[in-house]
């Protein structure tokens, strides 16, 4: 009779742990969707301040930013139109 009641306790326990499988799967794959989602993100961040000081720099040189790209200025830096 104890081996009928043990038995019947271990069906209950794999009926149970079959119903939460597909909630453990789905919750496996969203860990790992938001770790990649992460890891790209701090992999993208660290490169925008680069970029941004690249831009500031250019800003800052006294060349004119219209006459480095090769367009016609006046004597202040300014686009000189006609």
């Amino acid at each position: 009779m104890e081996n009928i009641e043990n038995f019947e306790s271990l069906e209950n326990i794999s009926d149970l742990i079959r119903e939460a499988r597909p909630l453990y799967q789905e919750r496996k794959q969203k860990r790992i969707q938001t770790n990649i989602i992460l890891g790209l993100f701090l992999f993208v961040l660290p490169i925008i301040p680069i970029n941004n000081y690249i831009q500031t720099e250019n800003l800052l040189s006294e060349e004119s930013i219209i006459e480095y790209q090769g367009l016609p200025t006046d004597e202040y830096g300014l686009l000189k139109v006609y």
